[in-house]
């Protein structure tokens, strides 16, 4: 081991002259950590979820909803901006979709036939694309939270408490925010069904 080494694993302070297979950078070269490291897995599960919300956005144009295209972007901003924070230690954005705030997400998720005129939604493949997406969005952001609490809910995260708390009371939000979106899809959707042809 010396001191001078490019490399070195983070879990032993090991300096190494080349990166071993299997790991990967945690921060640069002087933080290697296993590819299975819970941080790793929690970045990989964030850029798929930005993936799904590009597929959702996608039948969302396909489908004429293009109000939710513009919620959706709300959510890809949120999710790179909470990538950029988690690396760089910088303070943990706060979700804000359709120009809704966390608490506001969460009191029309739960009150959707005052807020948004219909009941609760359960999903089906006749409601088309969009809505089967969001319902997807909705599903694998609770299974995001669950890897986020697994890489930062302890002592040891290279995350400030506060950090913690607000990345993970955001996820929890977020997935609000996809149920809020599934029943303004389901809405729109609808709305266009009715619309007389011109």
């Amino acid at each position: 081991d010396r001191d001078d080494a490019p490399y070195r694993l983070l879990e032993n302070d090991l300096g190494l002259p080349s990166k071993p297979d299997g790991y990967t950078h945690l921060f640069d070269n002087r933080s290697l950590v296993p590819k299975g490291h819970p941080v790793i897995r929690f970045r990989g599960a964030l850029d798929l979820l930005q993936a799904h919300v590009l597929d959702a956005q996608i039948a969302a144009m396909d489908e004429g909803l293009d109000g939710l295209v513009g919620d959706l972007d709300d959510v890809l901003e949120y999710l790179r901006k909470v990538m950029a924070a988690e690396v760089s230690g910088r303070p943990m954005p706060r979700p804000v979709v359709a120009g809704f705030d966390p608490e506001e997400l969460h009191r029309i998720s739960h009150q959707t036939s005052r807020f948004l005129d219909v009941g609760w939604v359960v999903p089906r493949a006749s409601m088309g694309r969009t809505v089967v997406k969001l319902n997807l969005l909705r599903a694998f952001c609770r299974q995001v939270e669950i890897v986020a609490h697994d890489a930062f809910a302890g002592g040891d995260s290279h995350l400030s408490k506060e950090a913690r708390q607000e990345l993970l009371h955001g996820f929890n939000r977020l997935s609000n925010a996809f149920y809020v979106l599934v029943c303004r899809a389901v809405v729109l959707a609808e709305a266009r069904r009715r619309k007389p042809a011109s």
